[in-house]
């Protein structure tokens, strides 16, 4: 659900998922509460979608930072390619990459190439 328009800015903040209780969160390895959501930003042209995950009282559980070719807006839909590797920074402020080994994996299979020098 689309929570925020500010087209001046190119960003939409979606609102998403009411959870029901089971799994946990990637990379930040706590448990999904029911009644928990996300706030999902996105920005035209950004390498990066932000996740904001919170509790049903609204309380902070963490933020998933997921690294991506950048975004592209069109009507009804949103367009990006997951790069694998992500980040994640916990409401102490911990902050860790996580997914590396996806990362490499794609670049062994000849999907991604590194950059040149």
């Amino acid at each position: 659900m689309v929570e925020k328009v500010e087209p001046e800015e190119g960003l939409i903040i979606l609102r998403r998922w009411r959870y029901k209780g089971r799994g946990q969160y990637d990379g930040l390895n706590l448990p999904k509460e029911e009644g928990d959501y996300a706030l999902t930003e996105v920005k035209e042209g950004s390498r990066i979608l932000k996740h904001t995950y919170f509790g049903r009282e609204g309380n902070l559980k963490g933020e998933f930072f997921n690294i991506n070719t950048p975004v592209e807006l069109y009507p009804g839909f949103i367009r990006y390619v997951d790069l694998e590797v992500d980040v994640v920074r916990w409401p102490d402020g911990q902050v860790r990459v996580v997914d590396e080994e996806e990362l490499q994996k794609v670049v062994s299979r000849g999907c991604l190439m590194k950059p040149s020098p």
